[in-house]
């Protein structure tokens, strides 16, 4: 990946960690604890950074704790809407496809209140892929 790459997708990472107060404050703590609050993006480990958002909102989604969602779920699709093919790859491969891993989550209809449309393509195309979009209780 190179600089410029990094960049983009730094932005979008820290623009989809800070969309909401809760997710913000975790995001802080998770880069003051991994990385000692120094300029990281040169050691950054992205995919790392992005299972700590796919964490929380997992989390949150077990404890049915769902109220940011929206907000959340927008900044995700303006990633989307805006940023290049390289930086929503990413973001697809890592933070989507995380979310999707875990077993309590039904790709199907678990999120899909939520969804826009760009998200959506995205998410189903990560379900695909992986074989996950099997009708299966929720």
């Amino acid at each position: 990946m190179n600089d410029q790459e990094q960049a983009n997708l730094s932005d979008a990472i820290n623009f989809i960690a800070i969309s909401t107060d809760d997710l913000h404050a975790c995001w802080k703590k998770y880069l003051e604890q991994e990385y000692d609050n120094a300029e990281y993006l040169p050691h950054r480990f992205f995919f790392e950074d992005m299972k700590i958002i796919a964490k929380y909102i997992v989390g949150k989604w077990n404890l049915n704790k769902t109220e940011d969602f929206t907000i959340f779920f927008n900044a995700l699709e303006e990633v989307f809407k805006s940023r290049d093919l390289h930086t929503c790859s990413c973001i697809s491969a890592g933070l989507i496809e995380d979310i999707q891993s875990h077993d309590c989550i039904n790709c199907d209809i678990s999120f899909n209140e939520w969804l826009k449309p760009e998200t959506k393509t995205w998410w189903d195309g990560a379900a695909s892929y992986w074989g996950k979009n099997t009708k299966k209780d929720s």
